[in-house]
């Protein structure tokens, strides 16, 4: 059986050998040549024409249908879309074949100088000079085809023709760029994770990043009870208001060249497609025209009727839609829009990739979140603790953050010093829960009791010095705070309390808690007082003028100012007190601090 369709499979080939003219005109000389050498008549027989053509139609078929195989494969580097040609050892381009040979002649392509730029040619020619017989791959950018090739060359033997062949990795290239960029995306939300709890801006970061992609727009929304609530993302453009309910006609935001939405509501039984990753429990996208999860293909008008967009995408947008892909991981949907090229494989890829990281990332905000909200309800709560029987309110340890955050931002502090201090800056007097007897006089104090009373900065620091050692690593607003709680009465002109510097002009050990283990020492001054401490005390000198209390009546803001520029009960400058530089900028801003205490009443 098998023979029978080898024998059938060879006919053709014999068949063709009989219908090629040349076989007969070949036949004809040798006939004729036998029949003159044998002395006769060009006509004396047929048969020295006949041999021959059976026997050329029987030798050249067989040759050929013996080595059809190895034909076929010869005929790989014609028909392969990727270049492969001939190459002497100057870089001349000696023999190209099918469609290599079409596009070079059509490119002007004669030399590979002509087909990769200076530094992928001499990548090319120093691979063949060092290589031996087969060398690659090296990578090299081609400006004619706008591509990215691998190359890989082989040498004859006589070492002066080069075998070239080229593969196209300009789509692998643009996944690892594309992992890439999603790779650094993840690390900076990472180590950004502690100021995206206070403002989280992972998804407007996140919708740049896929918008540099080659995105127009992008839709991403968390899921809630009712749907998805999110908001829409493109290219900085004029300016679009959102139609619908009025709570939720927000004037679009523009940011770092990307306009935002104002909030869009998707509700649970839309058939808007950014449903369809849900629904179908798998990433989905489609294209006008080429086709995609669906297996069919659509014209602009069919695939506006099988995904009908939500009329506030598409009006935000601003054109119509011709391809999207729409994929989702926990909470977190995205949905996103024309993509500039064919949707691809790495554009599926690339799409998992980046959602996956905004779930592990809006998940570590979440604990995160959580654990920030139990750090700060724990930082209250012993602050409210300590002031408890001093009759200070809430509203004072409040008060003092956005002081001292205000301050912090006018001195130039990093954004998250400014938020670490605007958290902590109220432990100031976390120490006073050691004294509580001395808190409530209402007499002045005997010099015995002042010097106990001093001591309520190196309790509050000792306290915060516990808590510290309950953290594997150092939490850096607690160390802020012990520097605050130990340093925030000393004075810049030296005048403070409690004295912490040894006669070596270095900070003393403060583990006591004896008032007379510290009489050796003196107060810290000028810049030996950290600045956050600085801060802290004329925030908390500032709200304490202000506040009523039972043995005073609260200043206005004016009389606060002035005594904090000159003390006129001790003849104290503010420069003297809380340094030069502290005061010029509250006196700058100075109207700021009425402002907070007029905003952050009881």
């Amino acid at each position: 059986m098998k023979s029978m369709r080898t024998f059938l499979v060879y006919l053709p080939y014999l068949g063709r050998e009989f219908l090629q003219p040349v076989n007969y005109l070949i036949a004809a000389g040798i006939g004729l040549l036998i029949l003159t050498l044998q002395g006769s008549s060009p006509f004396a027989s047929i048969v020295p024409y006949l041999v021959p053509v059976f026997v050329q139609a029987l030798s050249k078929s067989y040759v050929k249908f013996s080595g059809r195989h190895r034909d076929m494969l010869l005929s790989l580097p014609e028909r392969r879309s990727d270049p492969a040609f001939l190459l002497d050892s100057d870089g001349t381009i000696l023999l190209a074949a099918g469609k290599t040979k079409a596009e070079f002649r059509e490119r002007g392509i004669g030399h590979l100088a002509d087909l990769f730029d200076r530094e992928g040619q001499a990548r090319v020619m120093r691979c063949v000079e060092e290589g031996d017989e087969e060398c690659g791959p090296v990578e090299c950018y081609s400006p004619p085809y706008d591509k990215w090739y691998e190359v890989k060359t082989g040498k004859s033997e006589d070492c002066y023709t080069i075998l070239v062949w080229l593969e196209d990795v300009s789509q692998r290239r643009q996944l690892d760029e594309k992992l890439s960029k999603i790779r650094d995306f993840s690390d900076d939300l990472m180590s950004d994770l502690s100021e995206l709890v206070e403002d989280d801006t992972s998804f407007d970061r996140l919708a740049g990043l896929m918008l540099n992609l080659g995105y127009q727009g992008v839709f991403i929304a968390a899921a809630t009870e009712e749907g998805l609530e999110g908001r829409i993302y493109k290219r900085s453009g004029k300016e679009r208001v959102l139609p619908g309910d009025s709570s939720r006609q927000d004037p679009a935001a523009s940011t770092d060249g990307v306009k935002i939405s104002g909030s869009v509501h998707i509700s649970n039984d839309s058939e808007a497609p950014i449903w369809l990753s849900r629904r179908q429990g798998r990433l989905f996208y489609d294209q006008v025209g080429l086709g995609g999860s669906s297996g069919k293909i659509y014209t602009e008008e069919e695939f506006r009727r099988v995904y009908p967009f939500d009329e506030r995408v598409v009006q935000f947008i601003g054109s119509p839609i011709r391809n999207f892909i729409n994929y989702h991981e926990g909470e977190v949907s995205i949905i996103a829009f024309n993509l500039n090229r064919t949707i691809g494989s790495g554009d599926l890829l690339a799409m998992e990739v980046l959602v996956n990281s905004a779930r592990s990332v809006s998940s570590l905000l979440s604990l995160a979140s959580e654990n920030e909200r139990k750090f700060l309800q724990s930082v209250t709560g012993l602050c409210a603790a300590a002031e408890y029987s001093d009759e200070i309110t809430g509203m004072h340890i409040l008060r003092v953050n956005e002081y001292s955050r205000l301050l912090a931002e006018k001195v130039g502090m990093a954004k998250k010093g400014q938020s670490h201090i605007g958290q902590v800056a109220a432990m100031h007097d976390i120490g006073k829960v050691a004294i509580p007897h001395l808190i409530k006089l209402e007499r002045a104090f005997t010099p015995q009791e002042r010097r106990e009373m001093e001591m309520h900065t190196i309790y509050g620091a000792q306290i915060i010095e516990k808590m510290m050692t309950c953290c594997a690593a150092t939490e850096p607003r607690l160390a802020m705070a012990y520097e605050i709680a130990l340093n925030h009465h000393q004075m810049w002109n030296g005048g403070g309390y409690p004295p912490i510097v040894d006669h070596s002009g270095r900070r003393g050990n403060v583990s006591s808690k004896t008032r007379g283990d510290y009489d050796s020492m003196r107060p810290a001054r000028g810049a030996e007082i950290p600045l956050t401490a600085r801060i802290v005390g004329l925030a908390d000198t500032y709200d304490a003028l202000r506040s009523a209390r039972q043995y005073k009546p609260g200043m206005s803001h004016e009389k606060a100012a002035e005594i904090i520029r000159l003390d006129d009960r001790s003849g104290l400058k503010g420069s003297d007190r809380f340094g030069p530089d502290l005061i010029e900028l509250f006196n700058e801003h100075h109207k700021k601090f009425a402002e907070i205490y007029a905003q952050m009443q009881e």
